[in-house]
């Protein structure tokens, strides 16, 4: 939590933002489940409690002081609740928060990368989550990925990709994943056609969601070779010019493309918490839930707006077989 307290105060200082910490209590009924073993009786209420939020709001206040430049200080919560991931979205609903940073792991161990905690904050969450593990600066953060499915709902990470990037002066890879493909040595002209198909399809549709999002301070200029294009990204009279590299892999399975890529060769990933393929009543779309559990960088998870899913075409829907 430390450690997201720092991108915080790093993303603040650069989109000139104010940081609030919170931090949730369990409830009564959860503490004094927790005391059951204690041989003398104790008044939870009225002695454990209030010792508990004074501490917490103790603690708080010096990671605000040390932590948090006078600038960028908001303020500080403490809520109580059984259900912390909920209170977690309920109270940045509640505020109106552009972003939450969250640790990638807390007290809780589990199996996955991400603790339960984290990941449940991901999938309830309609404000931008951004679970990190590690410092995110302009000497860490070299390249932001985009994972897409092609589907205009999964360029909606694009924009906020782009401002991060501009903002960290950071590369910005899209990556694509054609799933269930493979490629022995006698199909590699196959293989460069298809990925070229794929790349030129992808960039085509990129360019008609910036249009028809009205993202106007965002721009994409191809580049003199395939794969490699620029970003412009417009704040005020500023702009900066950022390059993006397409990468087209082929696997067997989306997300294990993703991850691999990821750790391999970015430093923040972005991406939509659903695609073509989440149709269900979960937020979070099955192929993005194992990426944010087994991915090892930082991840940022966005909900998509409900425009994209109310205007989505069927017609122009192509085969769910990448990333979300």
């Amino acid at each position: 939590s430390r450690r997201a307290c720092a991108v915080a105060q790093a993303v603040a200082t650069t989109f000139n933002s104010k940081v609030d910490l919170l931090h949730v209590i369990p409830s009564v009924k959860y503490l004094h489940e927790n005391l059951l073993t204690i041989e003398y009786p104790l008044n939870i209420e009225e002695e454990i409690v209030p010792k508990r939020q004074e501490r917490v709001e103790r603690q708080l206040e010096e990671m605000m002081e040390s932590s948090v430049s006078a600038d960028s200080r908001g303020r500080v919560f403490i809520r109580m609740d059984r259900k912390i991931p909920s209170a977690i979205t309920e109270h940045a609903a509640e505020e109106e928060y552009d972003l939450i940073v969250i640790g990638a792991r807390g007290k809780d161990a589990s199996g996955m990368f991400r603790g339960s905690t984290t990941s449940r904050v991901i999938r309830k969450s309609d404000v931008p989550v951004m679970s990190v593990d590690r410092d995110l600066t302009e000497e860490t953060l070299d390249t932001v990925m985009i994972a897409t499915d092609l589907s205009p709902i999964s360029l909606a990470a694009f924009p906020l990709a782009a401002l991060i990037g501009s903002a960290f002066g950071s590369r910005l890879m899209l990556f694509h994943a054609l799933e269930g493909r493979g490629y022995d040595q006698n199909e590699e002209s196959e293989k460069r056609e298809e990925l070229l198909k794929t790349y030129e399809d992808l960039i085509d549709r990129l360019e008609a969601f910036l249009s028809d999002s009205g993202t106007g301070y965002i721009s994409l200029a191809r580049g003199s070779a395939p794969f490699e294009d620029m970003v412009t990204v417009t704040s005020g009279q500023t702009n900066q010019t950022l390059p993006l590299t397409t990468v087209i892999s082929a696997g067997d399975q989306a997300w294990r493309e993703v991850v691999h890529t990821a750790d391999e060769s970015a430093d923040l990933l972005v991406m939509t918490t659903l695609g073509y393929s989440a149709r269900s009543i979960f937020r979070l779309g099955s192929v993005a839930d194992k990426i944010q559990q087994q991915l090892k960088k930082p991840v940022l998870t966005l909900r998509p707006p409900k425009k994209l899913f109310q205007n989505s075409d069927q017609s122009e829907r192509i085969q769910p077989r990448a990333a979300e």
